[in-house]
């Protein structure tokens, strides 16, 4: 089960011919990740999860959470296998620029221009000054801003057991991120199409005020695919892990100290392709770059009374550099995070931070968050989830979250939608116990 990249990028961004709506991606020398968000448990509360995880979500932020557990595995029955996991987080930006793609703004614009030449009228001129007109309002509601999009779909088994425990998951992170790129040129380009055809639809000649729109043999109107100069440099990571999380608690100087360590595979695929408007003919994959790595996840967890706790973990301890195409390079290093919550039955509250800025991937900023999140569980099989997210650095706006579990029998569920600023994004997770 591999994330297919070039089928999640052609579906959600759309043919490269799309480049000269959005232009997307366009990617920096150097890229990295942030903590990331895995689940719909952790995005419904803030993202926190490396001290308030538990058997269904541990594996992904803190593993040593797997042994912060009382009770034999086979009586409490909280064993989790989720199948499928499925989240997402895009900015507004990119969502505006799938809105544009849909609508199918440009193949409107060669469509209009084909029935004029057809059948050379003023209301086909007007067609043409309006489809052109549609497209031109697109492109400015989306040119020269950050677009910013991950996605993440995978499987997860978990079994925790009298203070030790561990879980075995698979997943793929596909992250994108870059500037829009529309030309100046193409701008004006169309703006030329809407006065020229406007003259034509009151019934004036515009071959004389703009020749260069019309076949100078044959007098046709010329179709905008062949004049644009807008292109694409489109740039996406995508991390495949199989990890495998253990975990133990133990004793020193009379305190608790759980310790877990999740050592991975990752197949990392770097892609960047350069691309314009007028390509028809092109191979994603011809611009992949694929590594098999190795990697590790490590982290601690520590109770406090009763019902506190603190968690450090790190993920991806050992640094790597990743080249692409084009001058492309993607770092992964060391990205750690702190963390304290109050934990009951029916409450649980938490904190985690960041302890160092994470570099941007594409044309993004380093950020470095402070999440909140809780969760209530007044009724057994219903829990209620809300959180919050804060850039310190400035960069991001706050976003907020909430979701939903619900268990029913053996059948586990979560869903989750975070919103703020310009972000919005959702999760869904389905599984049962054993």
């Amino acid at each position: 089960m591999k994330l297919n990249t070039k089928y999640l990028l052609e579906k959600v961004f759309s043919k490269p011919k799309y480049a000269f709506c959005i232009a997307l991606f366009s990617a920096s020398q150097a890229n990295g990740l942030d903590y990331g968000i895995f689940d719909a448990r952790s995005l419904a509360m803030g993202g926190t999860g490396v001290a308030s995880a538990n058997s269904q979500n541990a594996v992904f932020y803190n593993p040593a959470l797997f042994s912060i557990y009382e009770g034999e595995e086979e009586d409490t029955r909280n064993g989790r296998v989720y199948l499928p996991i499925a989240v997402a987080q895009i900015n507004d930006t990119a969502d505006d620029a799938i809105d544009i793609v849909d609508q199918e703004l440009d193949d409107q614009v060669s469509s209009a221009i084909n029935a004029y030449n057809a059948n050379v009228s003023p209301g086909n001129a007007q067609l043409v000054a309006d489809a052109a007109a549609s497209l031109q309002s697109g492109i400015n509601q989306i040119g020269n801003q950050e677009f910013q999009g991950e996605a993440f779909i995978g499987l997860m088994i978990s079994e925790p057991s009298n203070r030790e425990g561990g879980g075995f998951y698979f997943g793929s992170r596909a992250v994108a991120g870059g500037l829009s790129n529309v030309s100046q040129e193409d701008l004006n380009l169309l703006q030329n199409y809407i006065d020229a055809m406007n003259l034509i639809a009151d019934g004036e000649d515009a071959t004389a005020v703009f020749p260069d729109l019309f076949d100078p043999i044959s007098g046709r109107l010329i179709d905008i695919d062949d004049q644009v100069t807008s292109n694409v440099d489109l740039s996406s990571l995508v991390i495949s892990e199989w990890g495998v999380a253990v975990s133990k608690e133990f004793k020193f100087w009379g305190q608790y100290v759980s310790l877990g360590v999740t050592p991975k595979i990752m197949n990392v695929d770097v892609y960047r392709e350069n691309f314009t408007y007028t390509d028809s003919d092109y191979n994603y994959n011809d611009d992949k770059r694929s590594v098999v790595t190795l990697n590790t996840d490590i982290g601690i967890a520590m109770p406090i009374g009763e019902h506190f706790r603190i968690g450090l973990a790190a993920k991806d301890i050992l640094p790597k550099t990743f080249e692409g195409a084009n001058g492309l390079s993607v770092e992964t290093k060391a990205r750690s995070r702190f963390a304290a919550a109050y934990t009951r039955k029916w409450l649980t509250v938490a904190m985690d931070l960041d302890l160092q800025k994470n570099s941007a991937f594409g044309a993004g900023r380093p950020n470095q968050e402070l999440s909140f999140g809780t969760e209530l569980s007044l009724i057994p099989w219903v829990m209620i989830r809300a959180g919050y997210r804060h850039d310190l650095e400035g960069v991001e706006d706050d976003v907020a979250s909430g979701g939903v579990g619900l268990r029913v029998g053996r059948f586990v569920a979560d869903a989750a939608y975070t919103f703020g600023g310009n972000v919005q994004g959702g999760a869904v997770q389905l599984g049962w116990t054993f």
